[in-house]
């Protein structure tokens, strides 16, 4: 099994309601199905004969306990990574009314987004979203040529300006596009990295991690003892 620092760069990057933000439900005991998020599990990957989640189907996906690359399909999906340290990467482009939801788990995760509404959720520990997506030869961007703004601050699904609206629960770090992006954090620990672009990256509360990557980016601390990073203006 690769880790899941592997698994990410690798990775570049069923209706679902929208709902309270639920806890993943564990593996059947009993003879009962198992659950994620309240939904029957239609792939298990701790069955070796699951099929591979990047399907066109929409589906209700339950990880391992070991940490692993979860990548769905172009259906409407829900995921629940197990204890350890997950990528989850959602392909999908939820229908109006509807959304993707990733469940990170117990571990140290990182949920890659979709173009299309989402549900985040980390669980235990220092979780990030990423926004930023590598796109090989012969690849066709998905999303706008624009970047995101995404506040860790918010509660509720927030208008992201270029990757739907997103709910963001648990999240302590962000990764920002090509593009230039204004991420904020909240009163926790954050790491946020705008990768590419002219970015804005704004820790607030908090002994923050901000690094603005390529570009000319600039780096707001506040209060806390905040580390900076490729940050041209602060």
């Amino acid at each position: 099994m690769i880790s899941a620092r592997t698994a990410l760069l690798l990775a570049a990057s069923g209706l679902v309601l929208f709902a309270p933000a639920l806890p993943a439900v564990s593996n059947a005991a009993g003879g009962e199905p198992a659950m994620c998020a309240g939904q029957v599990v239609t792939i298990d990957l701790n069955d070796p004969d699951a099929p591979d989640p990047n399907r066109d189907d929409s589906d209700v996906v339950l990880g391992t306990p070991i940490g692993e690359l979860i990548r769905t399909g172009n259906g409407v999906d829900i995921v629940c990574g197990g204890p350890g340290e997950d990528v989850i990467s959602l392909h999908g482009d939820a229908p109006a009314g509807a959304r993707e939801a990733a469940y990170g788990g117990a571990g140290n995760d990182h949920l890659v987004s979709s173009p299309g509404d989402e549900l985040l959720v980390g669980g235990p520990g220092p979780d990030e979203v990423i926004y930023h997506f590598k796109c090989g030869p012969g690849c066709t961007y998905p999303y706008p040529h624009h970047g995101v703004e995404v506040d860790l601050r918010l509660t509720g699904p927030q208008n992201t300006h270029g990757r739907g609206f997103d709910e963001l629960v648990s999240i302590e770090y962000l990764g920002g596009t090509v593009w230039a992006d204004v991420l904020r954090g909240n009163a926790k620990v954050n790491r946020l990295e705008g990768h590419f672009g002219n970015d804005i990256v704004n820790g607030f509360r908090g002994a923050d991690d901000l690094d603005g990557g390529r570009g000319t980016d600039r780096c707001i601390g506040g209060p806390g003892r905040d580390e900076y990073e490729s940050c041209e203006r602060r």
